[in-house]
């Protein structure tokens, strides 16, 4: 489970930066607006999530501290990004407020990464981090979508609400599961393993769909 774990982590992250650069070449040459930096940024945070993912267990266990912590601040991006497209405007003071987050958990994440038996508490703290910020996320993209009706939209709403769910179940089976099976990120049995990549796969397909929507809008313009 180990190995398969860290080749879908790196296979995610080459996705993941292949996705960042097709975004950063189309961005720099259309007329896009300037929040389209937090698309970028979310993505690039997502590939380093998985890639420290990926590599911690060959490299060093710190990695597991960034790579949730760059896991939990790529949901912030979108956050932002989807208050720009409700033309809620963040103060300055609630952006920095905001970026605050994924590094106060870091400070709490890091020193319970290494206490004995922590691991449930550790998945706790991330899953429910996302579980607020991914029903945010709904919550806005619901108020986007009665605003255009848009198709597209609708679906990063259903994949956002698939991807919430997925966390979720993921804490409960997280909390619930008692033994071997619940100690560690590689460890995991099939079905925490099915949930989490299933939360990962949503993710990712967002980034996709988000990719189709601004060549739809981009289209849209030269019509």
């Amino acid at each position: 489970m180990e190995i398969a774990n860290q080749i879908f982590f790196l296979i995610f992250a080459l996705l993941s930066f292949t996705f960042f650069l097709s975004f950063l070449w189309k961005f720099k040459f259309s007329k896009a607006d300037s929040t389209n930096i937090n698309l970028l940024i979310s993505i690039g945070l997502f590939g380093l999530c998985c890639l420290s993912f990926g590599l911690a267990p060959w490299t060093d266990r710190f990695l597991l501290t960034i790579a949730n912590t760059s896991y939990v601040a790529a949901n912030v991006a979108l956050v932002i990004l989807y208050k720009n497209w409700n033309q809620e405007k963040l103060s300055r003071q609630a952006i920095t407020a905001l970026w605050c987050i994924p590094l106060a958990i870091a400070c709490v994440y890091e020193p319970l990464r290494t206490t004995a038996d922590s691991f449930s508490q550790r998945v706790a703290l991330i899953t429910i981090s996302q579980e607020i910020l991914l029903f945010w996320q709904t919550i806005l993209l619901f108020k986007y979508y009665k605003n255009g009706r848009d198709r597209v939209i609708q679906l990063i709403f259903a994949l956002t609400l698939l991807n919430l769910v997925a966390s979720v179940s993921r804490t409960y089976r997280t909390l619930t599961t008692e033994g071997q099976l619940n100690i560690f990120l590689y460890s995991e049995d099939a079905i925490s393993f099915g949930i989490r990549w299933l939360a990962f796969t949503c993710v990712l397909l967002v980034y996709i769909v988000l990719g189709i929507y601004y060549l739809q809008q981009q289209l849209n313009c030269l019509m």
